[in-house]
């Protein structure tokens, strides 16, 4: 958040709260479309660049490349989603080794 971000959200509200007591006034709105689009560029604006120094950061590692794209992505490790314990049929599988074995069975 920078501080011309929040010097336009602060004459956006101010302008917000002018057009509902003055829901009809043409240059109320104007000014308050004015400021209102000045914000969401300047938040795309600085998002931007943050995202685009974050990624310069890590530009010589594709490790830390893939590391930032899927912290970008909000992306979770697959070692996560192994499962603990595996039902087929009645029987329970917990061993690494059998519930990959199941997992082979069902899939040919």
């Amino acid at each position: 958040m920078t501080h011309k971000i929040l010097q336009l959200r602060n004459e956006r509200e101010k302008f917000r709260k002018l057009l509902k007591i003055h829901p009809f006034d043409q240059k109320v709105e104007q000014n308050y479309k004015k400021f209102r689009n000045a914000v969401i560029n300047e938040i795309s604006e600085a998002k931007k660049n943050y995202y685009q120094n974050e990624y310069e950061q890590c530009k010589f590692s594709t490790s830390e490349k893939w590391k930032f794209i899927n912290k970008m992505l909000n992306c979770q490790s697959s070692i996560d989603s192994i499962p603990q314990c595996l039902e087929n049929g009645n029987e329970k599988v917990t061993s690494p080794q059998e519930i990959a074995d199941t997992f082979n069975v069902f899939l040919h």
